[in-house]
């Protein structure tokens, strides 16, 4: 191999292909940054940054118990969507068609 003839490795090995999503429609793209989304917002610091940016949002709208109001909210939202996956994610907000655990979650809020 070019990486070998040119000495930058000993030896290389070939990795798996992985067939890339498809992209093209608007339901396979939200799925997609959906799913990095939710990744992203298992790491606790992801958390404190958008509890931090709450914190300067509300700085400057005149609303009362604002921090505390949208601290909760956005612990409830969070907490539904650790729990879901992109495509669910998608479905809730209408860019992808029904999925079971979309029907399961529209019954336990809506």
């Amino acid at each position: 191999t070019l990486c070998q003839q040119i000495g930058l490795c000993g030896s290389c090995q070939k990795l798996p292909v992985v067939a890339a999503p498809k992209l093209g429609d608007t339901c396979s793209e939200c799925t997609l940054i959906a799913g990095e989304v939710i990744t992203l917002l298992q790491n606790g610091a992801i958390d404190d940054l958008i509890k931090e940016a709450i914190g300067e949002i509300c700085g400057v709208l005149p609303i009362s118990n604002c921090e505390q109001t949208l601290d909760g909210y956005f612990d409830q939202l969070i907490a539904v969507i650790k729990n879901l996956d992109g495509k669910t994610v998608c479905s809730l907000a209408g860019l992808c068609s029904y999925t079971t655990e979309y029907s399961y979650i529209q019954n336990l809020f809506f």
